[in-house]
C-alpha cells in the first residue's frame, strides 16, 4: 500500500507478511531502532526484549534509507544503541569484494 513502512517483529509480523506478499523487511538487532511506547512497558521484560522495530519496503535498496531514517535516537528508550550505520572499511581489496 505504501512504498515504506515501519513494524514491530516479535513473532514474525515483518519476517512472515515480507515473505509471504514479496516485498523485503529488516529485523535488525535489539536496541538499534528506538522503540519508545507506553504499551510497551506493560509487557514481561522477557518479551520487551525479544521487539524488534524494523522497516519494509517494495525492494532490498529501499531499506537502506528506511533503516537510516528509523535509527536517529530518542532518549525515551534506555535500550536504544547509538551505533553508526558505516563501519570502517574493508581492508580486503575491491578485487576480491566483486567475486
Amino acid at each position: 500500500m505504501t512504498a515504506l513502512g515501519i513494524a514491530n517483529d516479535l513473532g514474525g509480523s515483518l519476517r512472515f507478511p515480507a515473505q509471504c506478499c514479496g516485498v523485503a523487511s529488516l529485523k535488525p538487532s535489539f536496541g538499534r531502532i528506538a522503540a519508545h511506547s507506553e504499551a510497551a512497558a506493560e509487557l514481561p521484560m522477557s518479551l520487551q526484549l525479544l521487539q524488534a522495530n524494523g522497516p519494509m519496503a517494495r525492494r532490498v535498496a529501499d531499506l537502506r534509507p528506511a533503516f537510516a531514517a528509523a535509527c536517529r535516537p530518542d532518549p525515551r528508550d534506555p535500550w536504544q544503541v547509538p551505533v553508526p550505520l558505516e563501519g570502517p572499511r574493508s581492508p580486503v581489496p575491491s578485487v576480491w569484494r566483486s567475486r
